[in-house]
């Protein structure tokens, strides 16, 4: 190795440490290049550069030669990397790097909109009728579970359309939206606890959405998670809820779902026509294939909601719309 190497090597390890003041570095960098005739090369020492100790971070940093670190890098962060030359350090702004690697993509939320006729499925077990009837203001959100801020929420919404020869993607109505689904940790309620193979458990407190307070049976505790939605004309509806928990039926797991009857209604707000029975299932469930109910659909792409992180965590958000045949 050549002088000029190890009095290189030597500056370096004294500027990474940082154990040479302002004065004692630009004194000793007069000195090498007195000696080793190094001169500053200003344009390589200010391109962009990923470091190493950072590299899914990218060219967040800029290369900096010995000579101007403090100049360029007086309060920044250094570390080794390929972008830079041999007597070249990459300085870069932890506070901005942090931010830039901490802070989350905006999700999108996807729609299952087609001109695909939403698929039926079974009825199941549990269902009772006579849940609490609510009519939404214009788009507003009404909670089916009692959820809060505590729990893993999902916001559901849509259109109900309903088909004609006519009009083939179908036309927005006013429907009545039968909803009932299990807890977190998939129990119904009403239904007797021997009748049942989870263990029934208490409901949580309810969060800062609306519960259908304006129907007579709604304080009912045996009626949570269990609700009637009488759309508007253009067949609008949006639910906030928990999680369905998942359940053992024989030897396997029924994925988690919520349960939609679906009738389209008339002026009066009288059902009229064939009602659509059907389950709403969720991507990315891992029983979905394996589905322990042999008779239903979990696997059908018309009845599966692909949902979204958008502003917090723990509150997923989807689109769904169906589509009947009148």
């Amino acid at each position: 190795m050549t002088n000029k190497n190890i009095l290189v090597d030597a500056l370096h390890s004294l500027a990474h440490y940082r154990i040479c003041n302002s004065i004692c570095i630009g004194l000793f960098l007069h000195f090498i290049a007195a000696v080793a005739g190094l001169q500053p090369d200003t344009a390589a020492s200010l391109s962009p550069c990923t470091p190493k100790s950072l590299p899914a971070a990218g060219k967040i940093g800029k290369c900096v030669s010995v000579e101007s670190m403090d100049e360029h890098c007086s309060k920044g962060e250094l570390s080794a990397s390929l972008d830079c030359s041999n007597d070249a350090w990459c300085c870069f702004d932890p506070k901005t790097v942090m931010k830039s690697l901490t802070k989350p993509k905006q999700s999108t939320v996807h729609s299952n909109t087609s001109c695909v006729p939403t698929a039926g499925d079974t009825l199941g077990p549990y269902y009772v009728n006579g849940a609490p009837v609510y009519t939404p203001t214009g788009h507003q959100t009404v909670m089916l579970c009692p959820n809060g801020f505590r729990d893993d929420r999902v916001l559901l919404s849509g259109y109900v359309r309903f088909r004609s020869d006519n009009v083939s993607c179908g036309v927005g109505k006013r429907a009545l939206v039968d909803l009932w689904m299990s807890n977190q940790t998939g129990w119904y309620s009403i239904v007797p606890p021997s009748l049942q193979i989870p263990t029934p458990t208490a409901f949580q407190s309810a969060g800062p959405f609306t519960m259908a307070t304006n129907a007579t049976s709604a304080n009912d505790p045996d009626w949570f998670c269990r609700l009637k939605i009488i759309t508007g004309d253009d067949g609008y509806y949006s639910i906030s809820t928990v999680i369905p928990g998942r359940y053992k039926l024989f030897a396997g797991w029924r994925p988690a779902h919520v349960h939609f009857r679906i009738f389209q209604l008339d002026q009066y707000n009288k059902p009229v026509g064939k009602d659509l029975i059907t389950q709403v299932y969720f991507n990315y469930d891992i029983f979905r294939p394996t589905d322990a109910c042999s008779r239903c659909n979990a696997m059908d792409p018309t009845i599966t909601v692909t949902y979204a992180n958008t502003n917090d965590f723990k509150t997923f958000e989807g689109k769904m719309d169906f589509l009947i045949n009148v």
